[in-house]
């Protein structure tokens, strides 16, 4: 019986970590998570919207990025693109302050790898150089406000 005991107590405390793991969001999110606030759904009331102009820039070639970032699942992200190039939208029932890296995340999400993916402009942020409304700043993505109004460049050499 003390084997028996024994198990129990050791799958029980396996069952309580694996319930704390999943519980407190440490695993990798998936598409369809809630992302800093940024929740994913199928159509709620819109009462807060803003709209950003992001542009990798290489040299003098601007690149958007890709149509469709988080809404191409079963939900649509409050914080996405859609048809208009180098634009991302916040559409929300209420405001909510994601970030640039907020907006990696769920791309990431939406296409993980391979064409289309953020690699390029997470690269031009860690390696290149980030324009807030035409002013350097010294800010990682996580430090760049998504604001209504607000045009962010990546610039590469």
């Amino acid at each position: 019986m003390n084997l028996i005991g024994g198990l129990l107590r050791s799958l029980s405390r396996t069952c309580v970590a694996a319930a704390l793991v999943a519980a407190c969001g440490l695993g990798q999110p998936k598409y369809g998570d809630t992302i800093d606030g940024i929740a994913c759904d199928t159509g709620q009331t819109v009462t807060f919207q803003a709209t950003i102009n992001l542009w990798l820039v290489k040299g003098n070639l601007p690149v958007s990025p890709t149509e469709g970032i988080g809404s191409t699942g079963s939900c649509n992200y409050w914080l996405r693109t859609e048809h208009e190039l180098g634009v991302v939208h916040i559409r929300a029932p209420h405001e909510v302050r994601p970030t640039l890296a907020t907006f990696f995340t769920i791309w990431d999400l939406a296409i993980p790898q391979g064409s289309g993916s953020s690699a390029e402009f997470r690269a031009a942020a860690a390696q290149g150089h980030i324009v807030v409304n035409g002013q350097p700043v010294q800010a990682t993505p996580a430090g760049i406000p998504l604001l209504d109004g607000t045009t962010i460049e990546l610039q590469v050499p």
